[in-house]
């Protein structure tokens, strides 16, 4: 007896387990096509993830926590392909929709922004007028660049693209002009006067600073870029269309942040800002 009744206890378990391993049904091929979706997916939204951790650290602990989110979603599937969980058509859907609007996060242009200024002498407006001083630091401005984008080229995937934006603005202060300046601007700058010429002294004075400020806005522009170009020969490297902005007369700062207060002849107002933006989107 006790020996029969051991026989029917092993029978009894082993029918048990059995019945268990025959409680998840066979994943179809469509159902495997549809998870196999779902993992390629979660894979890109992984590397994508980490990749921006690389270019943007910033972003790690945002970042790292969707990570965790996605590997537990792989996790999840894993164990579908393997049979230890039934297929279940309501919750692919759902990680199908999470894992896009993860996608939509991850895959968004990371974005960093570089600014410097840049100041000119009296009636100057291109780079070769800077002082040296002046010149140095542009130089170290486009070699901290310069720098950075090799970096980040380094951890490039190659299905993202580097662009850099530079848009520069230009300033002039509001020196008096006297008529031999006038005519030697007009002349040097190669100025065509309006149709309408400026009918009084000051708008003769603000023609031409307006003038002045574009030249030096385009003047930097254009160094910059081209040092830019040639520091960075990468096929995955461009430089976006530039965007040159002439200020005139406008004071650089809101005059409430300036101490002492701007004056009219007044070498801080003499300037190009510089505007780097490098992002780093999809191909």
């Amino acid at each position: 007896m006790k020996n029969n009744a051991k026989r029917w206890t092993v029978f009894f378990v082993f029918s048990v387990l059995l019945a268990g391993c025959a409680a998840a049904p066979a994943i179809t091929d469509e159902e495997q096509k549809i998870l196999s979706e779902i993992m390629e997916m979660l894979n890109t939204n992984i590397k994508d993830a980490q990749g921006n951790i690389q270019l943007d650290p910033e972003s790690a602990d945002n970042v790292e926590g969707l990570v965790k989110v996605l590997h537990e979603k792989r996790k999840f599937i894993k164990q579908v392909e393997a049979g230890e969980i039934p297929f279940d058509p309501e919750s692919m859907v759902k990680i199908a929709t999470e894992a896009k609007e993860i996608k939509a996060t991850v895959r968004r242009p990371v974005e960093k922004t570089w600014s410097a200024d840049v100041h000119f002498g009296l009636g100057k407006y291109k780079v070769t007028d800077l002082s040296q001083h002046e010149t140095e630091n542009l130089k170290g401005l486009i070699r901290e660049i310069t720098e950075i984008v090799a970096g980040i080229v380094k951890k490039l995937p190659q299905t993202k693209q580097l662009v850099i934006f530079v848009k520069t603005f230009g300033y002039a202060d509001g020196t008096a002009i006297c008529q031999k300046t006038k005519n030697s601007l007009i002349k040097n700058m190669k100025v065509k006067l309006p149709r309408s010429k400026p009918s009084s002294y000051k708008e003769m004075k603000n023609f031409l600073n307006t003038e002045i400020s574009r030249r030096r806005s385009e003047s930097v522009n254009e160094y910059v870029r081209t040092e830019l170009k040639a520091g960075l020969k990468y096929p995955q490297v461009s430089l976006s269309k530039t965007r040159t902005i002439s200020m005139g007369e406008t004071y650089p700062c809101a005059e409430d942040t300036v101490s002492p207060p701007y004056q009219s002849k007044d070498e801080r107002r003499r300037l190009c800002k510089i505007y780097m933006t490098i992002t780093v989107k999809n191909r």
